[in-house]
C-alpha cells in the first residue's frame, strides 16, 4: 500500500529516521487519503453487493446532519495544497 515505517515502539525504531525515508509529505497523503475514500466508495462491495454511495444514497444519507451521498461524489477545484480533495 504505502512505503516507509515509523516501527511499532521507540526502542525498536533506534536511530532509524523516519522523516528522512517518508515516501510522503503530509499534504501528498493527506491527497492519497482523500482519493482512497473516493475509490472505496465508489466500488462495488461484495457484502453489499453495491458501492457503498449506492447504499448511502438509498437511506437517505445522513438524517442528523442533512448532508447526503454528494458528499462523497466530487472533488473541489483546488485545495491549500494546489490540488483537488475530497469535499466532506
Amino acid at each position: 500500500m504505502l512505503a516507509g515505517t515509523a516501527q511499532s515502539s521507540t526502542a525498536e525504531k533506534g536511530d532509524y529516521d523516519s522523516e528522512k525515508h517518508a515516501a510522503l509529505t503530509l499534504a501528498e497523503f493527506e491527497d492519497w487519503l482523500g482519493l482512497e475514500i473516493c475509490r472505496h466508495h465508489n466500488m462495488v462491495h461484495d457484502a453489499l453487493g453495491r458501492t457503498p454511495l449506492a447504499a448511502w444514497t438509498d437511506i437517505g444519507g445522513d438524517s442528523r446532519t442533512g448532508s447526503g451521498a454528494a458528499a462523497f461524489r466530487g472533488l473541489s477545484p483546488v485545495s491549500a495544497h494546489g490540488t483537488s480533495e475530497l469535499i466532506l
